[in-house]
């Protein structure tokens, strides 16, 4: 994964020190897919999750022994990933084990189950970053993730999460039909106030494996870098505020001036 806005606007963002700063062996951060279950059924999902519960995955005690295993290795994150994790019932007792055990954690989420309550328990818990993908602009997003409301319901997730001061980042897999509304999601990520997205490639597993003809080209990849690069110069190279304007909007683009842009080759599973 690339840092964007450290390539171009030598922003440091938290979590940075784990890839530029080595100290001592490195260990991997551990991304831990710990269901299928999930309540969308997104057109790209790599790990073709189901809306049920599978045959096999670890109860709670052998969850337990996993992030042992991971704390004791020397793993610094464990991020929470799926299917939906908030789907697991044990979720949040899992992860009050694993900060126990002294992992800083993440997730990465559909967010569309994340109402005032769950955001709360994620802000006592202290979760460093919640990741909350967005495929698109409303219809968009809900034909891609499989569920009509899909879309309303990620937002106010974030809203949600964004409400109890918890770091949020935006995901999204580019294909064909949403490359186009890139600068679009800036717009949703400068309105919500998210602090970091994260833009992937389409990974050719799972679901995924279905639509390669739908990835964009080269021509249409070389498009996007340059809108994500755009996008990324003139948000982190705003002046500061004029004290004297009493400009909402002023206000509001100053607090997102040192925000984190990021493209990886991964691909995106349900959430």
């Amino acid at each position: 994964m690339i840092s964007v806005s450290r390539m171009l606007c030598d922003i440091v963002s938290p979590g940075d020190h784990l890839r530029y700063e080595r100290k001592g062996p490195p260990r991997p951060i551990v991304v831990w897919n710990c269901t299928r279950q999930c309540n969308l059924s997104c057109v790209h999902c790599y790990a073709t999750a189901v809306h049920e519960r599978v045959p096999g995955e670890m109860d709670t005690a052998e969850a337990k022994n996993f992030i042992t295993d991971v704390a004791e290795f020397g793993a610094p994150v464990l991020l929470f990933s799926g299917g939906e994790p908030i789907a697991r019932k044990d979720l949040f007792e899992l992860a009050d084990f694993a900060k126990g055990k002294g992992l800083r954690l993440a997730m990465s989420t559909n967010g569309t189950l994340i109402d005032r309550e769950k955001a709360r328990e994620i802000s006592r818990i202290g979760f460093a970053e919640v990741g909350i993908s967005l495929d698109g602009i409303g219809a968009n997003n809900d034909r891609f993730r499989g569920k009509e409301g899909a879309f309303d319901a990620a937002l106010k997730g974030i809203r949600n999460c964004v409400a109890e001061g918890i770091r949020v980042s935006m995901r999204l897999t580019i294909t064909r039909f949403n490359y186009q509304e890139i600068p679009e999601i800036f717009k949703v990520m400068e309105d919500e106030q998210v602090q970091r997205i994260c833009l992937y490639h389409l990974a050719y597993s799972g679901r995924g494996s279905t639509i390669q003809k739908e990835d964009i080209t080269h021509e249409q990849t070389r498009a996007v870098i340059d809108t994500i690069c755009r996008h990324t110069v003139d948000i982190n190279s705003l002046g500061p505020c004029r004290k004297d304007s009493g400009l909402a909007e002023d206000q509001r683009r100053q607090q997102f001036r040192h925000q984190d842009f990021r493209s990886g080759q991964h691909g995106e599973r349900s959430s």
